[in-house]
């Protein structure tokens, strides 16, 4: 998993799949903050239906790419809230535009998420592989 996670940071946006409640997919761009013992950090807002799709059903895939699509990481997993304050403290350290969405890591609204994965795919012109964990 070190390639894919190198991959994620050096193309931090991507796209998240979510499901509603009605089973259809719905999918968001979506900026890595950080990876931490393996988990992939994104930051949300609990205001947002990603926030109420993930606490419904927490199965996930991200995808990113280089910028002329020559080759893509998809990542999928479950998904979880990350409510420590120590956490959200960090996420703000790593991004500081997210001071200027949420003004303060205590603001209700900016949540922490997280996904831990199971597995990943590598896909380019030259090689296609799947990770299983």
């Amino acid at each position: 998993m070190d390639e894919v996670f190198q991959f994620l940071l050096e193309n931090r946006s991507g796209y998240l799949a979510t499901v509603d409640e009605n089973g259809k997919p719905h999918v968001r761009v979506v900026g890595l903050n950080c990876i931490e013992e393996g988990k992939l950090y994104y930051a949300l807002a609990t205001t947002k239906g990603m926030y109420a799709q993930i606490k419904q059903n927490p199965n996930v895939e991200i995808a990113a790419s280089l910028p002329n699509f020559s080759k893509v990481v998809r990542v999928w997993g479950k998904a979880c809230i990350d409510e420590s304050l120590e956490t959200k403290q960090k996420m703000f350290e790593n991004s500081p535009a997210l001071k200027g969405l949420y003004q303060s890591p205590e603001n209700p609204i900016f949540a922490a998420m997280y996904i831990q994965p199971e597995g990943a795919r590598i896909w380019s012109f030259t090689e296609d592989r799947t990770i299983n964990l």
